[in-house]
């Protein structure tokens, strides 16, 4: 049986890697392997973007313990939140959307668009 996907942002920690829109499956080892660091098994965590609607921040919470790079892009979408303070997000993170009840669901285009506007990427095809 075929897992449906959904579509979602992929936000590198390395700078030389692009933000992008990316499929996902919509199941939790789908979801991690676009979070952390590749060959990793992340503990994920997520953080919810309201700015953006019913959208998510999904990240590896033992990042900092990992040793992983900060991610400065994801951290610009954190700071929105106003609960991560001054700590800075670190380790590949995916945002997606989300239903009320949780369940995972593709990003809106109107979502994306104003993703690539706080993360400066406003040529950026969604």
């Amino acid at each position: 049986m075929t897992r449906p996907t959904v579509v979602a942002l992929s936000i590198p920690a390395d700078p030389e890697r692009p933000v992008s829109v990316v499929n996902v499956p919509a199941t939790l080892s789908g979801v991690r392997q676009h979070v952390g660091r590749v060959g990793d098994e992340p503990h994920l965590e997520t953080i919810r973007l309201a700015l953006f609607g019913w959208t998510f921040l999904w990240l590896d919470e033992d990042g900092r313990a990992k040793g992983l790079e900060p991610n400065p892009r994801a951290s610009v979408l954190g700071a929105t939140t106003g609960l991560l303070g001054a700590d800075q997000i670190v380790g590949d993170v995916l945002v997606l959307g989300s239903t009320p009840e949780g369940d995972d669901v593709s990003l809106t285009v109107d979502a994306l668009g104003r993703l690539a506007r706080v993360l400066g990427l406003e040529g950026m095809v969604v």
